[in-house]
């Protein structure tokens, strides 16, 4: 941890921050976490103060303070109220501008942890409080060499598990034979079990008009019949079982007919693969130029294609989220659609590029891939791209 809080202290002085000051209360702050000063009970209120120079300072309950092992910082002790504020107010006389899990008007939801309450007290002491999401995005969502290795080896899995699903459901078709979205998500679940592979929730299979649902999950009790002339969407995602593992999230798309593929379907198909490609052309070029390139504008190359093709009311979501060790991980997002996420792509992040044409009650058409920022820049981890719309009988 000593060399972890050196680095963050390091960052704090390149963003010319005076500290950060990491909060929780009963783990309503996940980032906080990997932080907390002591282990065991903790129903109460802690702080630990990382200054830009100088020793860390926690604060913690009296009651609480047995399980300590921050060693790297000076414990200092409450039990009212009052003694709490004055402690804390002792920690931060005299500082700046300092960093929190709060994000101004909740632009960034997944570093937004800290109550309102909290943060009048903190900024009654006189500090600023700016938003820590790029201290969160470069010291948790960046993927270890372990993790990287971890999400290689589901991405793989996928790629060629989306491929011999859709050939599953040919072949079923081919013969006469029935088969329902949630025989296929079934299906699904049973290979990552074999292979050994976590998920957080059971994948996305959408035939004709549920693939233009985003969110749509058969279940036992919830799901329709593939049939010929279908569009067929398959979003699936998992990690290999284990601390520390990376997730893959790939989405296809395919036409259960024998061609050929209808002239709409295939107009929406190469709108969204258009605007795929011209993110992931804006990155490429960025990192060459050696210039940075946000979350947003990435975001805005992709959606202006699809607006360009008449589309634009219909892809109703971010193009892209960050991916880590869990499948919506708190590093940039592609979007300034549902935020305007202002971080900027940086070395070890990962996330997806996933942009959507949704027709409500007729199909809908997804194509989501899995990029990583490596040190010479952008790698597409779920190679093959999907470059046609294929018709599967």
């Amino acid at each position: 941890m000593k060399k972890r809080i050196e680095a963050i202290q390091a960052r704090l002085a390149d963003e010319g921050l005076d500290g950060w000051l990491i909060y929780d209360f009963r783990e309503l702050n996940p980032v906080a976490q990997e932080f907390a000063p002591y282990s065991g009970i903790a129903t109460r209120r802690w702080f630990l103060y990382i200054p830009s120079k100088g020793r860390p300072v926690a604060l913690v309950h009296k009651i609480e303070e047995g399980g300590y092992h921050a060693d790297y910082a000076e414990k200092r002790t409450y039990s009212g109220w009052k003694a709490m504020e004055e402690e804390l107010g002792r920690m931060l006389g005299g500082q700046g501008r300092i960093a929190m899990e709060y994000s101004p008007r909740n632009a960034v939801p997944y570093v937004s942890f800290v109550d309102a309450g909290t943060l009048e007290m903190v900024r009654g002491f006189g500090p600023e409080v700016v938003s820590s999401a790029n201290l969160v995005q470069h010291f948790q969502a960046r993927w270890t060499p372990e993790g990287l290795a971890s999400h290689h080896a589901a991405a793989n899995l996928l790629v060629n598990l989306q491929r011999e699903m859709f050939e599953m459901v040919a072949k079923e078709l081919s013969a006469g034979r029935s088969i329902t979205e949630y025989d296929v998500q079934s299906e699904i679940l049973r290979r990552f079990a074999e292979a050994g592979m976590k998920y957080e929730h059971p994948p996305i299979v959408g035939a004709g008009p549920n693939s233009a649902l985003p969110h749509y999950e058969p279940s036992e009790d919830l799901f329709r019949g593939i049939f010929e002339g279908d569009i067929l969407l398959l979003d699936i995602f998992c990690a290999q079982e284990g601390e520390g593992t990376v997730h893959s999230d790939i989405t296809w798309t395919a036409y259960m007919g024998s061609g050929p593929v209808p002239q709409k379907m295939q107009e929406v198909f190469a709108a969204v693969t258009g605007g795929r490609d011209a993110g992931v052309e804006l990155i490429n070029r960025r990192f060459e130029a050696g210039d940075p390139v946000s979350g947003w504008e990435v975001d805005d190359a992709v959606r202006g294609v699809i607006e360009k093709a008449g589309y634009g009311p219909y892809f109703t979501h971010r193009t892209g989220h960050s991916l880590g060790l869990q499948i919506h991980y708190n590093g940039v997002n592609i979007d300034n659609f549902e935020t305007k996420d202002t971080r900027m792509l940086e070395p070890g992040l990962g996330f997806t590029i996933e942009p959507g044409v949704y027709l409500e009650g007729e199909f809908g058409i997804r194509s989501e891939i899995d990029c990583y920022i490596g040190e010479n820049g952008l790698e597409i981890t779920t190679l093959p791209l999907q470059t046609e719309l294929p018709a599967m009988l």
